[in-house]
């Protein structure tokens, strides 16, 4: 779901005793994610379609079961990949929504400067019609 300003937002709900509950990643919750090349790595491996625990992708990287943890949290708080408990394990996925949601966003603000920019060429193209002194 989309902010008031166009981008996607968190939605917050009030809460009966009045605190705000973020529900949906925001924007730079998803690109704080994905500024790690970690979690850049987990999530590819986890966008071939199977769900991998913390200790399979522990054992895919040098690094610790618990390091993973933490990357899977930012992962899963930023809405990109999602945990379904199986036993005494937790089974990772992607979740493509929040990805969805910041390319919508990217994609409306390129075709914003795209408006723009495309004004600004038109006005200079104008501007050079005007003024005979201009070159070409």
């Amino acid at each position: 779901m989309a902010g008031g300003d166009g981008r996607p937002g968190r939605v917050h709900v009030r809460s009966p005793g009045g605190l705000a509950i973020s529900s949906k990643p925001a924007a730079e919750d998803v690109f704080g994610a994905l500024s790690d090349r970690t979690r850049l790595q987990i999530l590819e491996w986890l966008e071939q379609g199977k769900a991998r625990t913390a200790t399979e992708l522990a054992s895919l990287l040098p690094m610790t079961r618990q390091a993973i943890s933490k990357h899977l949290s930012e992962l899963v708080s930023a809405g990109l990949i999602v945990g379904q408990r199986s036993g005494r394990e937790t089974q990772f996925s992607v979740d493509p929504a929040a990805l969805s949601a910041t390319a919508r966003w990217l994609d409306e603000r390129a075709a914003s400067w795209d408006r723009r920019l495309r004004a600004l060429a038109d006005h200079v193209q104008a501007d050079e019609r005007r003024d005979p002194r201009s070159e070409k």
